[in-house]
């Protein structure tokens, strides 16, 4: 969604949602190689939501400034929740 405020000036508001999968060969060597096991298997699966806003200024025909904040959860045995600001400079030529 997004909200032209005036000519130079926007706001959006975004969202999603999904399922995510996360495996790493590495961690797995280097256990097995520690343990000595082959039984081993570090695998992640589950759910994560995501929201946010964000806000676009045209300072000029070349030049936006872009700022962005949003929270992400991950259903993990233990609930995870990252928090992200960005800040951003756009050139066009």
């Amino acid at each position: 969604l997004v909200f032209q405020a005036n000519k130079y000036w926007s706001f959006n508001l975004f969202g999603q949602y999904g399922k995510y999968q996360a495996k790493s060969e590495l961690l797995e060597a280097v256990i097995r190689g520690i343990t000595n096991s082959d039984d081993l298997t570090i695998e992640s699966t589950g759910n994560f939501w995501s929201a946010g806003f964000g806000s676009l200024y045209s300072l000029s025909d070349t030049w936006d400034v872009q700022a962005r904040f949003s929270t992400t959860k991950y259903d993990l045995d233990v609930d995870l929740t990252s928090y992200e600001g960005q800040l951003g400079f756009n050139y066009y030529w």
